[in-house]
Parts: C-alpha cells; structure tokens; sequence
C-alpha cells in the first residue's frame, strides 16, 4: 500500500516537474519569439531609417547640384553680360551720332 502511494507520488512529482519543463520551454519559446519579433521590427525600423536617410541624402544632392546650375547660369548670364558691355564700350566711348556708327560699321 504504502509502495503504490509512494509511487503514485512519485509519479505526481514527475508530472509536476514535467508540466514545468513544459512551462519553461513554453516561456522560453515566447521569450523566443518576442525576441524575434522584436528583432524583427528593429531590423524594419533600421531598414526604414536607411532608406530615410537616403532619400534624405539623395534630395540634399539633387539641391546642391541644382544650387550649382543656378550658380553657373547666373555666371553665364553675367559674362554674356560683361561681354555685351564689352562690345558696347566702342560705341559708347566715341561720342559721335548714329550715322557715324552705321558708317563705322559699314566700313
């Protein structure tokens, strides 16, 4: 008698140990998966960030270089300018009549 409930006992006890190995493993695959998962959404944040920062890095270039074309068309437009004045400089240092300028010019 006292052997079957000692091995009754015993087998509760296992049962017990084991439903907390169950438990454990149960909680360690949880603690798993959140890891995972969290991982997971760093990985996305991370992914998302880049991409962020490239779009970023990438609009920064496209107004630099447009920065530059506008830097290079203001120079342009300035030595058409300068060169305009260039030309002018005879006509307006000789100070004779439009008739002079056709005839200068005709020559």
């Amino acid at each position: 008698m006292l052997l079957l409930l000692l091995l009754l006992l015993m087998l509760l006890l296992m049962l017990l140990l084991l439903l907390l190995l169950l438990l454990l493993l149960m909680m360690m695959m949880m603690m798993m998966m959140m890891m995972m998962m969290m991982m997971m959404m760093m990985m996305m944040m991370m992914m998302m960030m880049m991409i962020m920062m490239m779009m970023m890095m990438m609009m920064m270039m496209m107004m630099m270089m447009m920065m530059m074309m506008m830097m290079m068309m203001m120079m342009m437009m300035m030595m058409m300018v300068m060169m305009m004045m260039m030309m002018m400089i005879p006509h307006t240092a000789f100070n004779c009549s439009f008739e002079d300028h056709v005839y200068l010019h005709t020559q």
